[in-house]
């Protein structure tokens, strides 16, 4: 046999089946290209040198390994969709008298043509498009950017690296496919439909419960420490729920539907039904795949979005002046007034020493314990036997004269009075317990702007006294209170100015203190946004890989099933069925399964939103109605997308089943 046999009819076969291959040719060159991106940007020299480059490199590793294990588990799938429509024709190769082996040579130059063709055109497109994307991404990050254009011979080793491995697996899969089954089996593999799985509704009952707990969970989780936990756990809960319910549910719904008589026996219901309910398990399957992906996507693209349009406002939160000066003292005894006010000198002395002048100032005292909110009450300093996860608090205390400087306001009280801010904790008594002693609230306390409180993992309780300084040495004798001095003001001088200021704190103390710690906003600006963007360019990165796959499956979805109907079809025709009919046949099947996936995304999103939120929160973003709003955008736009991919798809349904191929 010549030498250019098999790679001419591996040539031939990819050709005549087109279809199947141009979209998972492009799917291949697209994770190529996206994972060589993330690689050479990870390896970009501008990262080195610049603040927050190093979480942005981070985030970009660990974006690029995503993409690989995706693109394994992904290509995978999306080859058993065209080995199922090739078994047939390797069938006939062996009945015409080519064994096995020759097979397995067909197959290998098949796959060596889609490997060539991925990575050739997958690392062209990514070497092109890599200074595009360095650009955006440097813009995102907010990063000063030249037009160098810069190739990474190691982000090249490192994809032919991996996708050669994954190509390899892909091949072997293919061969014990094909090679495991006997020629019969493979010329009639097209007209073997799949049993109805057993124990539907067990299946179905257990995917529902799981998908209950995991809504429960959303709901019921009040922390961001215990959410981050407990969100992992909900995921896997979402998952296995969602494949359970959308294989053995969707059978049950089928059955139910042959039995309701005046929906089944209809010319638009009663070949999509049928056909469906001995489909059911794998198209279950994939309608589960395309609802998790459509799931990752809208929770990606809302969380890194919001973060990324809410950091100037999480920064502000967590650095609310362009110095923020915080003074940590060994017991309450720092907090005096004669020792505060040689701080507060030593402050305005080395600011005026510059030439500059201070504004908005934000100074105070305070000391924090640890507490719970039970019951609607607050117990401050003692977390008590019964407390249940979720209700832990960090109580701040300041001083009453302070407080009346931040907030203007003339308020007194006397020695067993508080005033108490407690936003999101349920706190509703009228009484606040703090170790041993007990208060009455006298009123609501107003909120200011405290930097540190907002990057703790737990709800902040703001509490007002009258007695500050006896309570807290009272305290001090049984609890460790971390009494601390914060000062945070705004500077009318240029960053260099502000760096020598920053600089020359604590050395220009005159008071005593044990630490101190001087962050400026300008500096902590360029790691929000490394975070931040970085977040959100590999939310972006991420989504349209995501989207991609769930487009292809819909696609290849679309095509099986036209090719396994199409007798079915050709069958209706011919006692009168019309081309109008198997339009409106295909409508009612897309409003019967093809929607669910997207409903179902919808139920997750609006289920999972509270973990978001309450995970975001420990990103000092607090703008609930910035979150709400891009998270109902996104699933709009989404909807937008999805129904328009499937009117698309079932066009290519409809061509398929009158005989248009």
């Amino acid at each position: 046999m010549k030498l250019g046999f098999y790679p001419r009819l591996a040539l031939l076969g990819v050709s005549k089946n087109r279809r199947l291959y141009f979209p998972y040719i492009l799917t291949t060159v697209g994770m190529v290209m996206m994972f060589y991106i993330l690689a050479s940007l990870s390896d970009c020299e501008l990262l080195n040198h610049t603040a927050g480059g190093e979480n942005v490199r981070m985030i970009l590793a660990l974006g690029k390994w995503v993409i690989a294990v995706f693109a394994l588990i992904f290509l995978f799938y999306t080859s058993s969709f065209l080995m199922r429509r090739r078994r047939r024709e390797f069938g006939l190769y062996n009945i015409l008298g080519m064994d096995k082996r020759g097979i397995a040579r067909v197959t290998a130059c098949e796959s060596l043509l889609v490997a060539i063709a991925g990575l050739a055109f997958g690392l062209g497109l990514g070497i092109a498009f890599s200074k595009l994307a360095e650009l955006g991404l440097l813009r995102t990050v907010r990063m000063e950017t030249d037009y160098s254009f810069r190739f990474s011979s190691k982000a090249v080793l490192d994809t032919l690296g991996i996708f050669s491995v994954i190509f390899a697996l892909l091949f072997v899969n293919s061969i014990f496919r094909v090679g495991g089954a006997r020629p019969l089996e493979l010329l009639k593999s097209e007209n073997v439909g799949e049993k109805p799985p057993r124990g539907n509704f067990l299946f179905a009952l257990i995917g529902a419960l799981l998908l209950g707990g995991a809504y429960y969970l959303a709901v019921a989780i009040t922390s961001p420490i215990d959410a981050i936990f407990y969100f992992f756990i909900a995921v896997i809960m979402v998952i296995v729920g969602t494949y359970l319910l959308m294989t053995a549910g969707s059978v049950t719904l089928c059955r139910m539907l042959q039995k309701n008589k005046g929906y089944y026996y209809k010319k638009e219901h009663f070949v999509p039904v049928a056909s469906m309910t001995y489909r059911m398990k794998r198209n279950g399957a994939g309608l589960a795949s395309i609802c998790i992906l459509s799931t990752m996507v809208l929770v990606m693209v809302s969380s890194s979005l919001s973060l990324y349009i809410g950091a100037e406002d999480s920064l502000r939160n967590r650095y609310p002046r362009e110095l923020n000066l915080n003074v940590m003292f060994a017991n309450a005894e720092g907090l005096g007034d004669a020792n505060i006010e040689a701080l507060r000198n030593s402050v305005e002395k080395t600011v005026a020493s510059h030439g500059a002048k201070r504004s908005n100032i934000i100074d105070y005292r305070s000391f924090t314990l640890a507490g719970i909110c039970s019951g609607g009450e607050l117990i401050i300093g003692d977390r008590g036997e019964n407390s249940q996860p979720g209700e832990y608090v960090q109580a701040v205390f300041l001083p009453l004269s302070d407080y009346r400087a931040l907030t203007g306001q003339d308020v007194t009280l006397d020695a067993d009075e508080a005033l108490v801010a407690a936003p999101g904790t349920g706190f509703e008594s009228g009484s606040l317990r703090v170790g041993g002693l007990e208060f009455s609230v006298a009123g609501e306390a107003e909120l200011f702007g405290a930097g540190d409180s907002s990057a703790d993992a737990v709800s902040s309780v703001y509490i007002v006294l009258g007695d500050f300084m006896e309570t807290a040495e009272m305290l001090g004798e049984d609890m460790i209170l971390y009494p601390r001095w914060s000062c945070d003001f705004d500077l009318d001088c240029g960053d260099e100015t502000e760096q020598l200021i920053a600089d020359a704190f604590p050395d220009a103390f005159e008071g005593s203190w044990e630490r101190c710690r001087c962050d400026r906003q300008a500096v902590f600006r360029a790691d929000f946004y490394g975070v931040y963007g970085g977040l959100f360019f590999i939310g972006v990165i991420l989504s349209i890989v995501f989207i991609t796959a769930a487009v292809l499956m819909i696609y290849y979805k679309q095509l099986c099933e036209g090719f396994e109907d199409r007798p079915r079809f050709a069958i209706m025709q011919k006692i009168g069925m019309t081309d109008r009919d198997i339009r409106k046949s295909v409508n009612s099947q897309m409003l019967t399964v093809f929607a669910a996936p997207l409903v179902l995304a919808g139920v997750h999103m609006g289920f999972a939103f509270p973990f978001i939120w309450r995970m975001l929160k420990l990103f000092a973003l607090n703008d609930l109605p910035l979150v709400a709003m891009v998270t109902l955008c996104a699933f709009a736009v989404f909807a937008l997308f999805y129904a328009i991919v499937y009117k698309l798809t079932s066009n290519e349904y409809c061509r398929i089943v009158s005989g248009g191929m």
